[in-house]
């Protein structure tokens, strides 16, 4: 397939601080992220992934579980005296996937340019009528590739990328409601909560008191 987002480089950063930098490199290049270059970093921190520009994705270490297996083999070498003969792996968690390697393969260069414009203004309050102001698009011709090949609208793809910056700022910011609100592009407090009801199944208020970060 002839696109650039099938071309992409692909960048691994040993943890959430390089993966920053390198997507703060990328921006004051005019690099595109994730289309040009794809990134991914380690240790998920909420706090950074969240705040980043696009939001970071990072690889989820087992943390309670190496903790755990170091307790055990520590107390296996004091019984026994014998050191492991070989040293222990503990997979990762798996991925918490968000905009940085959200790489979507496709050969219209218009529905690129759609997503791309997204992620970098949606928090800003960017409506769907903004969004082909600025693309060279029909409405009905840019509803119609998003159902193609995302299978959800503009629109929804809007909110997911408001309500991903979201759920960062509530996990890992004590920020107001009202403030967060306004940071990822809803206007208020009261249309935030409906909205963020509606798509994760509870209030902001649950989703912080279940995942903010101590």
């Amino acid at each position: 397939m002839d696109s650039r987002a099938a071309e992409a480089d692909r960048l691994f950063a040993v943890h959430d601080p390089v993966g920053r930098i390198a997507a703060e490199v990328c921006r004051d290049n005019d690099i595109h992220v994730p289309e040009q270059v794809a990134i991914v970093a380690a240790d998920n921190d909420e706090l950074i992934g969240g705040l980043t520009h696009p939001p970071l994705s990072s690889v989820r270490i087992s943390w309670a579980k190496i903790g755990f297996e170091t307790a055990r083999i520590m107390e296996e070498m004091l019984a026994t005296r014998a050191v492991p003969a070989v040293p222990l792996l503990v997979p990762p968690e798996g991925v918490a996937a968000r905009l940085s390697s959200d790489l979507l393969a496709v050969d219209s260069p218009r529905l690129q340019a759609a997503l791309r414009t997204i992620r970098e203004q949606a928090c800003d309050g960017q409506t769907v009528k903004e969004l082909l102001s600025k693309i060279p698009i029909s409405r009905r011709t840019l509803e119609e590739q998003f159902q193609k090949h995302l299978h959800r609208s503009p629109r929804d793809e809007i909110i997911r990328v408001r309500l991903l910056q979201a759920r960062g700022l509530l996990g890992g910011t004590d920020l107001s409601m009202a403030l967060i609100a306004e940071r990822c592009g809803f206007g208020n407090a009261e249309r935030f909560s409906v909205v963020f009801h509606q798509v994760e199944g509870c209030t902001p208020s649950s989703y912080r008191k279940r995942y903010h970060l101590a």
